[in-house]
């Protein structure tokens, strides 16, 4: 799982419900957030390497935006370990 789905053809989502909680509670972070990666992966074809991309920029954001929380990051990337059949 990453910190992002693609939610339909062309369309990315943050997988707010995996984030902590006072993350996807935050609306200014959560605009802030989905703007920059907007900037980032528009245009680009929605596959494995894309959303790869899209989770690591996600977690740079949020590491960068949170930097007094340490470890922050690697509990963040950790999510790209879990999955669901």
């Amino acid at each position: 799982m990453r910190s992002v789905v693609a939610v339909e053809n062309g369309v990315v989502e943050v997988n707010w419900t995996w984030l902590p909680t006072f993350i996807g509670m935050n609306s200014l972070v959560k605009a802030e957030l989905e703007k920059e990666l907007a900037t980032k992966i528009e245009g680009r074809i929605l596959d494995d390497a894309t959303l790869d991309m899209a989770h690591d920029l996600v977690v740079k954001f949020l590491e960068y935006k949170f930097p007094s929380i340490k470890g922050m990051d690697a509990y963040l990337d950790a999510l790209k370990y879990v999955y669901y059949t």
